[in-house]
């Protein structure tokens, strides 16, 4: 048996899930303060733990005020592979050494994206990342920092971040097949 809202009740949970989207959405605008500071060759250290760490509150912030949904979901997922794909193009075009693990990484990204989708369309569930993936996107975080910032470990640290980033594309194309 449905249970039956009221107008308030659908506002609040309306609202609820539209300001925590909007915090979501929000970490954009921290996105391209490190592109920017990447292209000026400015270290990105504090802003790039500030957006992991909105990064993780945005999402338990949702869990808390129970509004967290698919939608908001898809939307960070969204957010995060602009910011990956708008800083990995910063930084190559600083550190040209980064180009082939920049390639690799996009392709990961695109594969990624494709099953997830895949998944959505036929589930209306985004594909729940594990402890793996979480390691995974706090060694792109590590990765960028470095990449920007010193030249002479770009070969150690993008071999690594390549490796790990297969390992964990393989996980997801296999979850969104579940």
């Amino acid at each position: 048996m449905l249970k039956k809202h009221s107008k308030q009740e659908v506002s609040i949970e309306g609202w609820k899930e539209a300001s925590v989207t909007g915090f979501t959405l929000l970490r954009m605008g921290q996105s391209h303060i490190m592109a920017r500071k990447v292209r000026q060759r400015k270290p990105i250290v504090k802003d790039m733990a500030l957006f992991v760490a909105w990064d993780i509150a945005d999402g338990v912030v949702a869990r808390l005020l129970h509004a967290d949904s698919p939608r908001r979901r898809v939307i960070d997922a969204v957010v995060d592979r602009i910011a990956v794909a708008e800083n990995l193009f910063a930084i190559s075009t600083t550190n040209k050494r980064t180009r082939p693990y920049t390639v690799l990484l996009a392709a990961r990204e695109l594969v990624v994206g494709i099953a997830n989708a895949r998944h959505y369309a036929d589930t209306q569930e985004v594909v729940q990342g594990t402890g793996l993936h979480k390691l995974a996107s706090l060694s792109l975080a590590g990765y960028g920092v470095v990449a920007a910032q010193h030249e002479e470990y770009t070969d150690l640290a993008g071999t690594l971040m390549v490796g790990l980033m297969a390992v964990t594309a393989a996980e997801y194309i296999q979850n969104s097949f579940e």
